[in-house]
């Protein structure tokens, strides 16, 4: 099934990754590595245009005002440039997303005393790259958006 576009042309859009970037949808793209993205004019002048990722647009009037949500939004950006797309987030039915982003949020040292990446991290060991505590929090919030979208694609179904 196929999901039903994020945006349509006219929309008002904000990007939440890197600088504040505000505009009108006034076209749509899709690559190999970006499944659905936007070309979005700027509300500062009609030759200033920028290309974007659906994962880093939000409704103009919805755009988060933290910088820890933009890092998220930014991050997932990053994930899905390097592969790691809403089908493949698809396949992880038994809360494998779920569980790799309580690995990033336990404290580091709570998360060595109770073993947990040997414990409950889905996936191979040298996937799990722990960082400094923010990087790690921006990690595990960006795996529980992924987890949530997920579950709304699938009652969609």
């Amino acid at each position: 099934m196929t999901t039903p576009p994020k945006f349509r042309l006219g929309d008002r859009v904000a990007s939440i990754a890197g600088s504040s970037w505000r505009g009108r949808v006034v076209g749509a793209y899709a690559t190999t590595t970006t499944q659905e993205g936007y070309v979005v004019e700027s509300e500062n002048g009609p030759s200033r245009v920028q290309i974007y990722s659906a994962a880093v647009l939000v409704p103009a009037d919805a755009a988060p005002g933290t910088q820890a949500i933009a890092d998220i939004a930014a991050e997932r950006a990053r994930q899905v440039g390097k592969g790691y797309t809403e089908q493949g987030d698809d396949i992880y039915t038994y809360d494998e997303l779920a569980l790799a982003a309580t690995v990033y949020a336990c404290p580091p040292k709570q998360r060595e005393m109770l073993n947990l990446p040997a414990v409950i991290w889905p996936w191979g060991q040298h996937f799990f790259a722990p960082r400094d505590r923010r990087s790690d929090l921006v990690r595990a919030g960006t795996l529980i958006v992924a987890e949530i979208e997920r579950l709304d694609r699938a009652a969609q179904e």
